[in-house]
């Protein structure tokens, strides 16, 4: 087994996480990890094995946590950063916040942003020429897309809680950018998002 970790993650684990035992067939034998691996002591072999990729033996069985799947639940949302700079500090203190985590929150670099506003159909338009003369400039700015999974209070709960909390940290941050702008270009954005 290969240690994976999707953009799903932050919310739901890696594979080691996810793992709850494994059997493998060995040179030597059997090896079945036991479903219950929280020790105090020694190491934990669902770990050593995750990642061996069949240096250890073959993988026969494996049993993962799961969760309910509820897709009507969940909430996206998404911000346009002037700059790489502004994105990762909203990224890092959102993630650094105390109101719980979003599964998904992906920063994109300048150039994968440049091609969701195509793929997204917003290059050419009247948001695409407002957010230009607010200095959401095509090549430098960077798209924040989050997602909130699970429960259908707790997805609206962390959904609201990041927004506001990007919003608030960017007025606190530095009054002088204008960052009502950024709300109103927030919302019109995430309404054409939201379309497709």
């Amino acid at each position: 087994m290969t240690r994976v970790a999707g953009q799903n993650s932050t919310f739901y684990g890696k594979i080691e996480d996810l793992v709850v035992s494994q059997e493998y067939i060995t040179p030597a034998g059997k090896i079945k990890t036991s479903e219950c691996h929280a020790r105090a002591t020694g190491p934990i072999i669902d770990r050593i094995l995750i990642g061996s990729e069949g240096a250890y033996g073959i993988l026969m069985t494996i049993t993962l946590r799961v969760f309910k799947y509820m897709p009507e639940n969940t909430k996206r949302f998404s911000f346009v950063f002037k700059n790489r700079e502004d994105g990762k500090t909203a990224l890092r203190e959102t993630m650094q916040s105390q109101f719980g985590q979003p599964s998904v929150l992906r920063l994109s670099d300048p150039e994968e942003t440049s091609v969701a506003m195509n793929m997204y159909g917003v290059e050419g338009t009247v948001i695409n020429k407002i957010m230009k003369i607010r200095g959401f400039r095509s090549g430098e700015r960077c798209l924040l897309l989050g997602t909130a999974d699970g429960d259908k209070e707790f997805t609206k709960l962390i959904a609201n809680e990041a927004c506001l909390f990007i919003l608030d940290f960017f007025l606190f941050l530095d009054s002088q950018r204008l960052v009502k702008n950024l709300a109103c270009d927030y919302f019109v954005l995430y309404q054409k998002l939201s379309e497709n």
